[in-house]
């Protein structure tokens, strides 16, 4: 089961259950995959306008290997294209704010909440 504390995201694809995390360690592959600080990142994944594709596809790499490191590239590829192109945002965008203690899904936030702002009282887990 995931642990929402620790920034994961539940889901099922292909007939199996999976786990995305961005723990500390998949943030910085994170910003070392796409050249940007954390806070870009935060503003990319907050404005569909700016979000590509592709970069969906790269963190739900990262945070998927967090939680499951023995996934293969093919594995990854079928796992990636069995999800529809809404699924794969909302569970990349929803793995990458619970990783900083907003949960999108309880507070009814389509944007996630900015890195480096978090809520009152709440710190970003790892």
């Amino acid at each position: 089961m995931a642990n929402k504390h620790k920034g994961e995201v539940e889901f099922e694809a292909e007939g199996k259950k999976y786990t995305l995390r961005f723990s500390a360690d998949a943030i910085c592959n994170l910003e070392d995959k796409f050249d940007k600080p954390l806070a870009e990142l935060g503003n990319i994944f907050g404005d569909p306008k700016r979000l590509r594709m592709s970069t969906v596809r790269g963190a739900f790499e990262i945070a998927l290997r967090d939680k499951h490191p023995d996934i293969d590239d093919t594995a990854m590829t079928a796992i990636f294209r069995s999800l529809t192109v809404p699924d794969a945002v909302s569970l990349v965008v929803r793995a990458f704010t619970t990783s900083f203690g907003a949960d999108m899904e309880a507070e009814g936030n389509a944007n996630p909440q900015q890195p480096g702002k978090p809520d009152a009282g709440s710190s970003p887990a790892s």
